[in-house]
């Protein structure tokens, strides 16, 4: 997470860095859940999402001020923190998932699927 974040800084490309972060972090949750496989690589895959997934925060932080003028940077802040929500929405998805399904990989799939789903919007957006 910090070399990713110092490298985006110095390069200034963070929007790279936060895409490549929330793929990266996809690939770890699907690589956890391949049928088959031992508990050591469910691990290095859990390991994996979670170097992605913490990457993406200090990239992701900084493109405000990249994408938007001061003003609305401010504004925008204010109603991405509100996203925090997701912090006590996503367990109970993630709850509810597993007992609909009766497994994990559903909790997973929803995971993975948010992380891809955020990576690629990142991808498309244009900067200033």
């Amino acid at each position: 997470m910090i070399v990713i974040g110092w490298n985006a800084d110095r390069t200034g490309l963070h929007k790279r860095h936060a895409t490549i972060a929330a793929l990266v972090g996809a690939v770890g949750l699907a690589m956890s859940q391949l049928p088959g496989i031992s508990g050591t690589v469910v691990v290095i895959g859990f390991c994996i999402a979670n170097m992605g997934i913490m990457s993406y925060s200090p990239c992701y932080w900084a493109l405000p001020t990249k994408l938007l003028n001061a003003r609305i940077a401010a504004a925008a802040c204010g109603l991405i923190t509100m996203a925090n929500i997701g912090g006590f929405a996503g367990p109970y998805a993630i709850g509810f998932f597993t007992d609909l399904t009766g497994t994990q990989l559903a909790g997973v799939l929803v995971l993975m699927t948010s992380a891809v789903l955020a990576g690629s919007t990142l991808a498309f957006l244009r900067t200033r």
